[in-house]
């Protein structure tokens, strides 16, 4: 019997911090509140090789990840993962402020990210990237009429803590599983 292999829409994802030698604990990983799209594409680089007027040989190499997370609103916690700048929270309800700064000695830093997609045929789907780096933005979607959007642009490599070295893991739960600190 098949379960998770019907993944529909994005049901949770979270970001933590990520240097690359031990995997994120469960309280470093920042949920990204009300994610909308988490895509992704598997890259890399080729070359033919042509004699006698035709193609011998495809080298395929440099494979890679490449894509984009949307989510409805602004949160500074995630922004701070996903570009290196200082989220901090003062005073007490019903006074507090949120404040986000990027500053110019913050170190863009690697990143996990996790999504959880609900199956339709039961149980459900985690797609995990252990090394993620912010390539664009985040951008800011300001627009009269409509909800605040914060998007992405994301780069992945693969992550040579492990042997052999990782740029991705699907897992297929049959059961509803939450995102937990196992990528």
């Amino acid at each position: 019997m098949s379960y998770g292999e019907l993944p529909f829409g994005c049901r949770d994802c979270k970001v933590a911090p990520y240097d690359g030698s031990t995997p994120p604990a469960v309280d470093d990983k920042i949920d990204v509140p009300r994610i909308r799209t988490v895509d992704t594409n598997v890259t890399r680089d080729s070359t033919d090789l042509e004699g006698d007027d035709v193609k011998i040989a495809t080298h395929t190499f440099a494979k890679g990840l490449e894509g984009s997370l949307e989510a409805g609103g602004i949160s500074l916690p995630v922004l701070a993962v996903l570009e290196g700048g200082t989220a901090s929270t003062t005073g007490m309800t019903p006074n507090r402020v949120g404040t986000y700064i990027v500053e110019g000695d913050n170190a863009e830093g690697y990143f996990l990210l996790e999504a959880q997609m609900y199956a339709d045929d039961g149980g459900d789907m985690h797609f995990t990237a252990q090394k993620v780096k912010a390539s664009n933005g985040p951008n800011y979607s300001f627009t009269q009429g409509e909800f605040a959007v914060t998007a992405c642009d994301l780069s992945g490599i693969f992550d040579d803590s492990t042997d052999p070295s990782v740029l991705y893991t699907i897992k297929q739960n049959e059961t509803v599983t939450v995102i937990d600190v196992t990528p």
